[in-house]
């Protein structure tokens, strides 16, 4: 965490669009997008050198609902980013290379199935790791990552005589200015309760693919589900936009939410898809919705 690995892809990046390479940019840190709000993942074509978030625009993107991959999200992220990779690819021919900013969770026994697991999926021809010796779960995440002929592999052992490690107060904070950024064009508004579906993501691991698991209604209203962030969905599960939900009316049959949707987009609306995390209008943390 905070040992410089988006400084290293932007480096990368920049140094790869000089030698006049095409290139994409695959953001994956759900925490700290450089794209998008935090609990999103996106990627974005590489068409200038990038300095700040302004720099890139995202192409595609995918709602993950947390600002970190616990659970099954660790499995749902994974698999958007291997298809984002996939979509990417097949839009954009003759691509020289993808970058993919990480998270920096590595630790206990799920950071280890989690990072095992988005090596196997995302299938890197070249693995750049922040080594520490310390640290006895990189060991295993090497092990596996070698059992693929041909990748490659860099330790960075060296230690950064700039690092600088952001407290959990101020990764916070940035998280917090992220979404106040986009709330402040966000807007109370009504829509419909009828034919409305509330969704969760799950990952089904003898199909290998994600699936959605339906929410009564009824379920929902016994939960702290106030202010969740959640993803607004066609009939095709394709994203209109984000929000926050604030309430389920089922008595006036209305839902009441905060986002910026134009009436076109509102009748668009088919799913919810519930995230975990909880927001005020301001953007700051409120709790978490366990579903």
């Amino acid at each position: 965490i905070s040992c410089g690995k988006t400084t290293l892809i932007k480096y990368l990046s920049n140094k790869f669009y000089q030698e006049g390479l095409r290139g994409a940019y695959l953001d994956t840190d759900l925490g700290q997008q450089i794209m998008m709000v935090p609990c999103l993942i996106s990627i974005g074509e590489i068409e200038k050198p990038i300095v700040s978030s302004v720099d890139l625009e995202p192409e595609e993107f995918r709602f993950i609902g947390a600002t970190y991959p616990k659970g099954t999200l660790k499995f749902v992220l994974s698999q958007f980013s291997k298809e984002l990779v996939e979509d990417f690819q097949e839009e954009h021919k003759n691509l020289d290379f993808i970058l993919i900013d990480t998270d920096g969770w590595v630790k206990n026994e799920a950071g280890v199935i989690y990072k095992k697991f988005f090596i196997k999926k995302i299938d890197p021809d070249v693995l750049i790791v922040f080594y520490d010796k310390e640290i006895e779960e990189y060991d295993e995440i090497i092990d596996k990552a070698k059992e693929k002929k041909g990748r490659k592999i860099y330790l960075i052992k060296e230690k950064n005589e700039y690092y600088y490690e952001k407290t959990k107060e101020e990764r916070r904070f940035l998280r917090q200015s992220r979404f106040s950024k986009v709330l402040e064009e966000f807007r109370k508004i009504t829509i419909p309760l009828d034919d409305i579906e509330f969704i969760k993501q799950d990952y089904d691991k003898e199909a290998d693919e994600i699936v959605e698991k339906k929410i009564t209604v009824e379920d929902l209203i016994e939960l702290p589900y106030h202010y969740v962030i959640i993803a607004l969905l066609d009939e095709n599960s394709d994203l209109i936009n984000i929000g926050l939900l604030f309430s389920v009316n089922i008595e006036k049959n209305y839902i009441l939410m905060f986002s910026d949707l134009n009436y076109k987009k509102q009748i668009r609306v088919k799913k919810i898809l519930l995230g975990s995390l909880r927001l005020s209008t301001k953007g700051n943390h409120q709790g978490y919705l366990y579903l």
